[in-house]
């Protein structure tokens, strides 16, 4: 299902506010798209020098979390308060909130297909880590399906975000 442009206007104005408050508003705008508005997934934000993977995000199952990890100084203050540059790194953040959102999908998604459903279950039992064999890793259906969702997702803001800024 494709999120409306006007929805993904909303969300690139809530990142004009804030990285959290963008990120509430991409995963709530995501829930009913991968139906989960009875399972929705937390988001916490954890110290990149805590990450015992190698990539910005990881998806947690029996959670239901994902945990992003950001580099920030403060338990306290954990997103800096400056304004947000929509450069190639918010964008590439979107993509990944976007990503570990379909995993929630995977795990919890009320509407996925039934035999997709039993693909991603055999591919959780015989998960390959990036670390491992990132080719592998990349070509699982798991990881295929969650990476050409956060692709999608972050070409569809970038083209919005460009037509929107062209037409001010």
């Amino acid at each position: 299902e494709k999120i409306p442009d006007e929805k993904i206007l909303e969300i690139l104005q809530a990142y004009s506010q804030g990285l959290r408050r963008g990120d509430n508003v991409l995963k709530d705008s995501l829930l009913p798209v991968l139906g989960l508005l009875n399972s929705p997934p937390n988001i916490v934000y954890v110290p990149s020098d805590r990450c015992d993977e190698e990539g910005r995000a990881d998806y947690y199952r029996e959670e239901n979390t994902i945990y992003y990890y950001l580099d920030y100084d403060s338990w306290q203050n954990p997103i800096p308060p400056q304004p947000i540059l929509f450069d190639d790194d918010l964008f590439d953040h979107m993509n990944t909130i976007a990503h570990e959102m379909f995993h929630a999908h995977q795990a919890h998604g009320n509407n996925v297909d039934p035999e997709l459903a039993r693909l991603y279950e055999q591919n959780r039992l015989v998960y390959i880590r990036s670390r491992d064999n990132y080719k592998a890793y990349r070509e699982q259906i798991m990881e295929a399906t969650a990476y050409a969702f956060g692709d999608n997702f972050e070409w569809a803001a970038r083209v919005v975000y460009e037509f929107q800024k062209e037409n001010k």
